[in-house]
């Protein structure tokens, strides 16, 4: 049965990897675990004390940094910040 806790955990973790544009088959080889455990994990049911979830939370850390590059090796316009790279994929397309 799954647990309030557990049930808030694997939401927040669905709604992370649906953001990053991941399947539960792209997180769950990043994480280096089944698809299974995926959905187990985001519908609450799965050990919130696994080895496992702190590999997911790396890999959902991991695609999100894949995401984001420096705009340029150039002087920095404005403050320098950080883009979203609209071109690469890191996951996308994955359904």
């Amino acid at each position: 049965m799954s647990s309030d806790n557990g049930t808030r955990r694997g939401g927040l973790i669905r709604e992370t990897r649906r953001a990053l544009h991941l399947s539960q088959e792209a997180l769950a080889r990043r994480a280096n675990c089944s698809t299974v455990y995926i959905r187990l994990i985001e519908s609450g049911y799965a050990p919130g004390h696994s080895d496992v979830l702190p590999r997911i939370l790396a890999a959902l850390d991991d695609a999100e940094r894949d995401q984001i590059v420096p705009e340029t090796n150039e002087a920095p316009a404005g403050n320098g910040s950080l883009v979203k790279n609209a071109d690469a994929g890191g996951g996308r397309g994955e359904s």
